[in-house]
């Protein structure tokens, strides 16, 4: 692969702002590939020399070049963006993950409440013909009989 440089290095190699290049790589994904512009290595995105190069073209078409006249204020908070974004990604990651697992408990919670909530014939119709599928004799299943009926209804019509 050759040389890797941070992104703060190519910030300041092509002249714009790291917040700039961090962008770039989040709305360009088709020009910026992941392995062979950049790389992500112990939670920081490190850059090729072909991913310098599309780069450097990314500036030079959009006029991207710093502004001589940045205060100090807006390049500690890049510094400072840039030094925290792993810590940032690390608890995103984290917070996803937890949230996930709520999410699925809330769902398993309310199939297993449905589940032991019997449904009364005239629902169960109702579910399934919202799932396309028409029982043989509605009014014949609404009574408790030919279940066999409905089976042999739903397998001709679901081929």
């Amino acid at each position: 692969m050759g040389e890797v440089y941070t992104s703060a290095q190519v910030a300041q190699r092509i002249a714009v702002s790291a917040g700039t290049i961090r962008s770039w790589k989040a709305r360009k994904p088709d020009q910026l590939v992941e392995g062979q512009h950049w790389v992500q290595q112990d939670g920081q995105t490190l850059w090729t020399d072909a991913g310098v190069a599309v780069l450097q073209q990314l500036a030079t078409a959009t006029g991207s070049v710093a502004d001589p006249q940045r205060s100090a204020l807006q390049d500690e908070t890049e510094a400072l963006q840039d030094r925290y974004s792993p810590l940032v990604d690390a608890v995103a990651d984290a917070l996803t993950s937890r949230l996930l697992q709520r999410i699925d408990q809330r769902v398993k919670g309310s199939v297993q409440r449905a589940i032991a909530t019997p449904m009364t014939p005239a629902e169960c119709i109702s579910v399934l013909e919202d799932l396309g599928i028409k029982p043989a004799d509605p009014l014949a299943l609404i009574k408790g009989s030919n279940i066999a009926g409905l089976l042999n209804e739903t397998t001709e019509t679901g081929d």
